[in-house]
């Protein structure tokens, strides 16, 4: 029986040969995303910025489309592992998904997926006094504080980004935006996520 190929150990030589005869996009993010030895020794394509067009997270298909801002032309890509999450943000070419209570972090190109904790882990508010005048953050510190007495409705996730890329800064940062005008943080590691005491004007969020 032939033993199977080690792929990781492919020499170099031939691996940038693989890599000449791949002129699309699509497939050279594939070449790269084998391994972390290719994806290592082969360094990424310019391209330009790639919209996600909307889908149905609760759809059977798991093809997503991503639309070509320079020319018009639409990718097609198969994520699985966005079945059933919404995407709500992107930064730094990860995803953020979210299906309340849980919120993933994914990489398109890899598929490396990190888990952070669900929305409903809260602990104490993280005061942002640098931000605002004392009084007005004494009022968001006592309404962010009473609601962490109380369980948590579901709120909606209108926006969440990342600081940096999590597969290379171990200290990224994920904040998240709810509806009900508060701004949660935490890093992959935590236990839970903090609310950061201060509120935006609710009429200056689309």
């Amino acid at each position: 029986m032939a033993m199977a190929s080690d792929w990781a150990d492919l020499p170099d030589d031939l691996l940038d040969m693989v890599a000449k005869r791949t002129p699309g996009i699509k497939d050279y993010v594939r070449l790269r995303a084998v391994c972390k030895s290719w994806r290592s020794f082969l360094r990424p394509k310019s391209m330009p910025p790639l919209l996600m067009l909307p889908y149905d997270p609760r759809g059977e298909s798991c093809t997503r489309a991503f639309l070509d801002v320079s020319d018009g032309t639409v990718h097609e890509l198969d994520l699985p592992e966005t079945r059933g999450y919404r995407c709500c943000g992107s930064s730094h070419g990860w995803f953020v998904l979210e299906r309340w209570p849980d919120l993933c972090l994914l990489n398109p190109a890899t598929r490396e997926r990190v888990q952070v904790p669900p929305l409903t882990r809260r602990v104490e508010a993280w005061s942002g006094a640098r931000f605002m005048q004392r009084g007005a953050r004494e009022r968001w510190e006592d309404r962010a504080c009473r609601g962490l007495r109380h369980p948590l409705s579901e709120p909606e996730v209108r926006r969440a980004a990342l600081s940096s890329d999590p597969s290379v800064d171990g200290n990224c940062t994920v904040m998240v935006l709810l509806a009900t005008v508060e701004a949660v943080f935490c890093k992959p590691t935590d236990a839970s996520w903090r609310t950061l005491a201060f509120a935006p004007d609710p009429d200056s969020v689309p």
